[in-house]
């Protein structure tokens, strides 16, 4: 796939396989979004504007982390597979080169994602409505054997649980030097979640459900602000590279844990009862979401917007601790 700084070459690239007219170029290419995993360009033309997708054999942001190369298939894979009740609330999939792994994608004008929710925008009460409905039709997608082979993604799930599971509990050095840099003495207070041994016993049995739980259904697999779109009156969802068989109880956790990290309590009670309606265990609801608060402070993958101060991160991860450990559910955090 051609550079992002060679707009001629890309448009050559898009006209081969009939993504751009013959008589139409590209004018413009930029970064889209602040993503971690892929080569994701907003393509503008004369005629259009488009999403073009690349998933390299390593983590675009990272480029020294492995990742699979087939993403982008799997991803493509999630959209032809979900029902058009779920395709309505995403981008559209206008094409896939399965040989260079590229997906091209509808750029939704106008619309931002919902990162600002960490800043303290409250959440939209009809918003929220819409991303719990998307989870609710995408659980109960109807699935043959061959659809669940391929969206297993079982090489993601892999990498995620590295990153989620148990990298952030493991005192690794380069990771703790790296969180003294985002927060001065933030590593220390790492270092000792890293010895909590109940704790991580805890976090190593999640991850070992996060691996291994009955594919109940068709997940997300990454549910937060980020990958949540808006033009201010309807929700698109986008990203479902991580998508994976298990329990809903891991997109309904996630979601919970983005929205206690944004302070947005009363959201987090909606997702809590969303969740229990949906019939997922809530233990092991509660238990993503502290693990989810967890990794995004002591892990890899920042939040960019995420500003706290070292006691704010402090009090985080003692909910993350009850939510995973102590018996408290979200409903009453």
């Amino acid at each position: 796939m051609p550079r992002c700084d060679e707009p001629v070459a890309l448009s050559t690239y898009l006209r081969a396989r009939g993504w751009l007219a013959a008589d139409d170029e590209v004018v413009r290419v930029a970064p889209a979004g602040d993503g971690n995993m892929n080569r994701t360009l907003r393509v503008v033309t004369r005629r259009r504007r488009l999403i073009v997708k690349h998933g390299p054999a390593w983590v675009e942001k990272y480029p020294d982390i492995p990742a699979p190369a087939d993403r982008t298939l799997v991803e493509a894979a999630f959209y032809q597979t979900v029902p058009p009740a779920v395709t309505a609330r995403m981008p559209v999939l206008h094409g896939v080169d399965r040989v260079a792994r590229v997906l091209v994608l509808e750029d939704i004008e106008a619309a931002s994602d919902l990162t600002g929710l960490y800043e303290g925008v409250t959440p939209d009460p009809d918003l929220l409505r819409q991303l719990l409905d998307y989870l609710a039709i995408l659980h109960r997608t109807p699935l043959t054997e061959a659809d669940r082979h391929l969206l297993a993604n079982g090489a993601m799930r892999a990498l995620n649980h590295e990153y989620i599971y148990r990298l952030p509990v493991a005192a690794d050095a380069s990771l703790l030097q790296r969180l003294e840099h985002i927060t001065p003495g933030l590593a220390a207070i790492a270092g000792a979640v890293a010895q909590d041994a109940v704790f991580v016993a805890r976090v190593t049995a999640l991850g070992a459900e996060y691996l291994h739980g009955a594919p109940q259904a068709l997940l997300h697999g990454d549910y937060f602000p980020g990958s949540w779109l808006t033009d201010g009156r309807l929700v698109r969802v986008i990203d479902p590279e991580f998508c994976f068989l298990g329990a809903p109880a891991f997109d309904y956790g996630v979601m919970a844990a983005h929205l206690v990290l944004a302070g947005a309590l009363p959201a987090v009670r909606t997702v809590a009862d969303a969740a229990a309606d949906a019939g997922c265990d809530r233990v092991l609801t509660a238990g993503v979401a502290g693990v989810e608060i967890m990794r995004r402070l002591l892990g890899v993958a920042q939040l960019p917007r995420l500003t706290r101060t070292l006691a704010e991160k402090r009090a985080l991860l003692q909910v993350s601790r009850a939510l995973v450990v102590g018996g408290v559910s979200l409903g009453t955090i």
